[in-house]
Parts: structure tokens; C-alpha cells; sequence
């Protein structure tokens, strides 16, 4: 999806009162807006969420708590609100968005999603639309 929401640097370092020192708009991504965010040595992931609200966003960091053992990013800021729609940092994950699929990556994504739906299993529905 690419970009679909600008925000300056200098708009990042105000709203979290932050110090960063660059600001990079990512190329990959579905439905919400993504730029890395840059430190002297250290790199962030900015995410604009396009569609969730704030409610939504709280249970999507649920989720990344409940499976805080998995290879997943964690939440470094609370959220916080830009043009009226949540923003929040995650602490970046070195890794590629894979441009082919070969047997090898989909027996790793098969093995994380099994691994996802057992620490899952009996914990209650927050969206009511799946």
C-alpha cells in the first residue's frame, strides 16, 4: 500500500516527545500506513492505523502481549492520535517483506500460526466481525 497518511519528523518528535533523527516511508503494508523511524542506533517501527480505532488498536496490543514469546514486534509507546487516527511505535524487527513464496517460509508461517492459534484457543473474541 505504500503511504497514504504524510507526517513529518519534526510532527513524530512532537507528538511522542521524542528525538528522532530520521523518518523512512515503507513500501509494504496492506491497510494502515508504516515509515521507520531512526535513532543515532536505533530503529523504530511509526504505524498509522488507517481503519482501526483506538478500541481496536487496544486489543490488537492484547494480542501482542499474550504472545510475547513469539517472534513479534513490541509496543514501545502508548498510543497516541495524528489527523484523528491512532499512531503508535513498535520496536523494529530486522526482516524482509518476502517477495516469492517457496516450502521452506510456508512451513514457518505454518508452524507460527499453529503456535498463534494454541496460545489463542480460549481466549474470548474482541472483534465481533470475525
Amino acid at each position: 500500500m505504500g503511504i497514504k497518511r504524510v507526517i513529518t519528523l519534526k510532527k513524530v518528535n512532537k507528538i511522542f516527545k521524542e528525538n528522532f533523527r530520521k523518518i523512512v516511508p515503507t513500501k509494504d503494508g496492506v491497510s494502515d500506513t508504516t515509515y521507520i523511524l531512526e535513532k543515532v542506533d536505533k530503529r523504530f517501527i511509526l504505524k498509522i492505523y488507517e481503519v482501526a480505532d483506538k478500541k481496536r488498536v487496544k486489543n490488537k496490543l492484547k494480542l501482542l502481549k499474550l504472545l510475547k514469546n513469539l517472534p513479534v514486534t513490541k509496543k514501545i509507546s502508548k498510543i497516541k492520535f495524528y489527523q484523528k487516527k491512532p499512531i503508535i511505535i513498535y520496536k523494529y524487527l530486522k526482516g524482509k517483506s518476502p517477495k516469492k513464496v517457496n516450502l521452506k517460509k510456508v512451513k514457518a508461517i505454518t508452524k507460527l500460526l499453529a503456535t498463534l492459534h494454541k496460545k489463542t484457543l480460549n481466549k474470548k473474541r474482541s472483534n465481533k466481525k470475525i
